[in-house]
């Protein structure tokens, strides 16, 4: 019997549009048709909030999470699936073993399963034939979260570029999106309109940097004294970037 999904945000989490398109996408995953493939990729460059979005999926829809680091194997990658389910495997347990019990537990929970940084999946065909044997094997919701690297890498892999059932693009961080970002990051100071066009003119998209950007101004408000703050008052601190010296 699938488990209970819980569709409330978890507090704190600023629904921005990165979030929103996410939320959706998984929906659509989790309510397709039987005969619908159900996998899906949240793509884009660094910085642009996906991490963020897919970490608010795991409250919200009871999501597993995992983040993919370079120098897993296969069989790591297994385990580390595994462990975030809670499920035990036996000592000797082989890597056919792993992915029958990570099958079975996505079966009976009805849970989707997000790999983040799924970049490194595609630098070999066992990694990535590992995953779609995991959707194959559960036919459970199963999101990639990666660059845009990730997006054409895919294209290699034909049986497993079919499944993909939405194919998300994580947007630049908008004016809307800055204005609710700083209820959260910049709370306690009214934080302008010309200040938040500024930040979202120079960050290239980021919301990472507008967060960053949106929390010194928090700061500086404080030190300061001031319980607003203008781009006049901001004056020559410096908007932080993707330069190399970070702050512009």
């Amino acid at each position: 019997m699938n488990e209970p999904l819980n569709k409330a945000l978890p507090g704190g989490v600023v629904p921005i549009a990165s979030l929103d398109l996410v939320s959706v996408a998984l929906e659509a995953l989790m309510t397709r048709h039987a005969n619908v493939a159900g996998m899906g990729v949240l793509y884009g460059p660094p910085g642009r909030g996906k991490s963020m979005a897919a970490g608010a999926m795991v409250a919200q829809y009871r999501a597993y999470y995992v983040q993919v680091r370079r120098v897993w194997s296969v069989k790591v990658v297994l385990q580390k699936v595994l462990l975030e389910m809670g499920v035990a495997a036996p000592n000797k347990a082989t890597t056919a073993d792993l992915l029958d019990l990570i099958t079975a537990q996505l079966a009976k929970s009805g849970r989707p399963l997000i790999l983040d940084e799924a970049d490194y999946l595609i630098r070999s065909d066992s990694l990535i034939e590992t995953v779609r044997d995991i959707y194959e094997g559960s036919k459970k919701p199963v999101l990639l979260v990666g660059t845009d690297e990730l997006r054409v890498g895919l294209r290699r892999w034909k049986q497993m570029h079919s499944r993909v059932y939405q194919w998300v693009e994580a947007p630049a961080v908008s004016l809307a999106d800055a204005v609710k970002l700083a209820t959260v990051y910049a709370a306690g100071v009214q934080v302008a309109p010309d200040l938040l066009a500024e930040i979202v003119a120079r960050v290239d998209g980021s919301v990472r940097y507008t967060c960053v950007n949106l929390a010194r101004i928090r700061d500086e408000a404080l030190v300061s004294g001031e319980d607003e703050m203008t781009l006049a008052k901001w004056g020559g601190r410096g908007i932080y970037t993707d330069e190399s010296e970070g702050v512009v």
